[in-house]
């Protein structure tokens, strides 16, 4: 991880960690994103042939109630790797949570696994160093915006 990166984790880290007002500002703009995440993850199964009701209970049972922090560090993937697009990322997550199965967005092994699924190959050394930091700061913002 250069430094550039960590200067950016602790930035982040200290102004929500002193400033309330950012944390609030950051939750605001998650939850709407976290409603469109849901409604994303139950359509995607709803275009499976799920019934529409099993689509939206099978959503939300997989987020439980860390929904907001999931869809931040969902972000926070589509943004950092360059291998990977925010849709396949969810077609991923749809199937995942159709299987009922967990994903952790902030654990390296889990976001090289998803990789490695989705594009069926093994990640090249510069998409292990970008999943390397998006499980650091995911980690960080886990620990710092639940």
């Amino acid at each position: 991880m250069n430094r550039k990166d960590i200067l950016y984790s602790v930035l982040i880290t200290v102004s929500l960690a002193l400033n309330p007002l950012s944390a609030m500002t950051l939750t605001l703009v998650t939850q709407q994103q976290t409603n469109t995440l849901s409604a994303t993850i139950a359509q995607n199964l709803y275009s499976r042939g799920l019934d529409e009701e099993a689509a939206q209970r099978i959503s939300k049972e997989f987020f439980e109630d860390k929904e907001e922090l999931f869809s931040f560090m969902l972000k926070n993937l589509a943004n950092g790797c360059g291998v990977l697009s925010e849709q396949e990322i969810l077609e991923h997550i749809s199937s995942q949570a159709l299987k009922k199965a967990r994903i952790r967005l902030d654990s390296y092994s889990s976001l090289v696994s998803m990789v490695q699924k989705i594009k069926n190959q093994v990640a090249s050394k510069e998409t292990l160093l970008e999943l390397q930091n998006i499980a650091t700061k995911n980690t960080l913002f886990s620990k710092y915006v639940t």
